[in-house]
This record gives C-alpha cells, structure tokens and sequence, in this order.
C-alpha cells in the first residue's frame, strides 16, 4: 500500500495521480476536513453493462490497513425496468435534472423506502447538482455541487453531468463497503484522475452534509 503524504486533500490528489494513474483508475475520493488524510477510494472504468445496470469496479484505501479493499457493485438507473432497480447496490435517479434540490432530497427518501437493498441512492437535481442518501439503518443525505461552470457551452453536458454522478455515487459505496464513517465524507472532494475514463470533464466535485 502506497502511504499519502501530507496533511491535506490537494496532497493527496497529487498522490494519487502520480501512483495510481497509469493503472486505469479513473477517480478519487478523499476526505477534506483540514486533517491527515486516513483514507481513499478510486473508480475503475469497466465499459461493461449487464441488462440496465453496470457492474462497478471501485476500491478504498483505509491508511490503517495493509491493503485496499475491492468492491465490486452493481449500479442501475431507478428508471431501469425490473428487476435491475430491486438488484442494485446504488441506485441513480437521473430523471430530475430540472428540479430544485429540496424536490431532489425528498426523491432520495422515497427512492430509499421503495428499494431499501441500495446502500447509496442519489437524484440528480440539475447539471451541476446532486443529493445523495448513505446508508438505510441511520441514513446521511450528502449535497454534491460539481465546480464545472454554470452554464457549459458543450452540448454533451447533459449525459456527461449523469455519468458523474453515476461516478459519484459507486465511489462513496467503495468507501462504505469498506467500513469508513460516512461522516468522513463531509466535506469531501471527488478528483478525476483521467477525464475521458470517468465520463465527465475535469472538475472537481464538493461534498457536505445537507
């Protein structure tokens, strides 16, 4: 296991980069709360669907372990037809890109009753928004707020702005399957290590509780 230096997210995202990038990984996750940097997690692009759903390849890096630990999940759309929304790990509601976030959180509630076997669901609530809900025992609804300008002139914006926070949300499971305290992730940064891999432009993404 490669140890992160410094004390900060920006350390680590050039840790990252230098280490991990030339292995196909496409993303990172890491805490930003002023402190040491005790963990990450990585998205690996697969490009591989099964029926509506794609099976994820994510890993978090807990730095009071020897290694990384693997997850592998499988995310679908919640407009996926039966049975992929009851079979996924995460769960993306990319139907509401045109209403305002508390519409979204509550889309988050009730995307979480109805299929209580995805451990992460998210609504998209616009180009450069997203609530996501963590967990189902004692749940933390997050607030995703990408850094892209606010109106991108590219016309492909639309479905590059899905497959972000499709992105998202697999990485966040990496870091729950690992067993890492949601409340780590608040605030947190989502660095993308190669653009074209990870389907959405360069930008970082925000994260906080709501």
């Amino acid at each position: 296991m490669t140890r992160l230096p410094g004390s900060s997210a920006a350390a680590a995202v050039a840790a990252v980069s230098r280490v991990h990038a030339a292995r196909g990984l496409a993303a990172a996750l890491l805490p930003d709360g002023g402190g040491p940097v005790r963990a990450w997690a990585v998205l690996r692009p697969t490009g591989v669907t099964v029926g509506h759903a794609v099976p994820a390849s994510t890993a978090a890096w807990p730095a009071d372990r020897p290694g990384p630990v693997l997850d592998r999940h499988l995310r679908a759309r919640a407009s996926s037809p039966h049975p992929w929304p009851q079979l996924a790990d995460v769960l993306v509601d990319i139907t509401g890109s045109q209403r305002g976030r508390r519409p979204a959180a509550r889309a988050v509630d009730d995307l979480a009753r109805r299929h209580p076997g995805a451990l992460v669901v998210a609504a998209v609530d616009g180009p450069r928004h997203c609530t996501l809900r963590l967990g189902t025992a004692a749940p933390l609804t997050l607030d995703a707020i990408s850094a892209a300008p606010a109106a991108p002139a590219a016309s492909a914006a639309p479905a590059c702005a899905r497959r972000r926070w499709e992105a998202l949300a697999s990485l966040i499971h990496a870091w729950l399957a690992a067993g890492l305290p949601p409340h780590a992730l608040a605030p947190a940064v989502v660095q993308p290590l190669r653009p074209a891999a990870s389907g959405w432009p360069g930008e970082r993404i925000l994260l906080r509780r709501t």
